[in-house]
């Protein structure tokens, strides 16, 4: 809904993963007055504040989330990786740190505590 001055109203993001924080800049460009990010991690609700979001830190309890990447022809994934590219929206937060992949052990428990504050892990042959 649009509100006064054209501006739409309020969007809420569940989840401040790198498909949450492409979702919180995009509706942030998209002009919503007030753009609501939560997630259980601490360091990824950072991340959304410095992009712009009012954030809310849930429990840990389990939240229903779906495949991001099961849409049939991947046509939203696709218009994003084209944003992505024309500079329309960061991803630098998606720019963790390189393991080995002798080292995935390691880096599964980092991400079983939460990450140590990185969204996204590269594992290399």
């Amino acid at each position: 809904m649009t509100g006064p001055g054209g501006h739409a109203g309020t969007c809420v993001i569940m989840g401040a993963g790198p498909a949450g924080l492409f979702f919180l800049q995009d509706a942030l460009r998209r002009c919503f007055e007030q753009v609501i990010v939560s997630d259980k991690q601490e360091s990824r609700l950072r991340i959304a504040r410095e992009l712009g979001a009012h954030t809310v830190r849930v429990p840990d309890e389990e939240l229903a989330s779906v495949a991001a990447q099961s849409e049939p022809g991947l046509v939203s994934f696709h218009k994003a990786v084209r944003r992505i590219h024309d500079g329309e929206v960061t991803v630098d937060y998606c720019l963790g740190p390189v393991y080995p992949f002798e080292e995935a052990g390691e880096v599964l428990r980092i991400v079983e505590r939460g990450g140590d504050g990185h969204v996204k892990f590269t594992i290399v042959p």
